[in-house]
């Protein structure tokens, strides 16, 4: 409604609606215990990573994107299974997955797809394959 600048009775109701199941699946998950999440307070320390990350991925795909509109040739984007083995309990490794998830995919040359914990990697797609630099698909060292 925000970004229309129309208040319209019939999408109060629907944010309302969603709004209200939201919170009662939150509550139901949450009262039985079914997802176990609890991320440790020092990983907040190097929230810096992704963030000094996202300058050079950036510069790096506007050279890529130039050359490729000067119709030089561009290596292909890979998809890559890096070692990810997260550590602790349950809740502690369901923390770690989901974080390297969505900080892994902050920069722009980087998407995390997921992790596969029985297999011991995440897999993710760069745009322009770096197979050496761990530290751009898990910025965090969670796993």
């Amino acid at each position: 409604m925000w970004l229309e600048d129309t208040v319209v009775l019939a999408n109060l109701i629907d944010g309302a609606v969603a709004a209200v199941i939201g919170a009662t699946a939150t509550t139901l998950v949450y009262a039985e215990r079914l997802v176990a999440f609890d991320p440790q307070a020092r990983w907040a320390l190097r929230l810096w990573r992704p963030l000094a990350q996202f300058g050079p991925d950036l510069r790096m795909l506007a050279i890529t994107l130039l050359r490729a509109l000067r119709g030089g040739e561009r290596a292909p984007g890979a998809l890559r299974a890096v070692d990810f083995i997260p550590t602790g309990g349950p809740g502690e490794v369901a923390a770690r997955c989901a974080l390297a998830c969505a900080v892994g995919s902050f920069a722009p040359n980087t998407i995390v797809l997921g992790t596969e914990e029985r297999h011991g990697v995440i897999l993710v797609h760069q745009l322009v394959p770096q197979p050496g630099d761990r530290a751009s698909v898990d910025p965090l060292g969670l796993g």
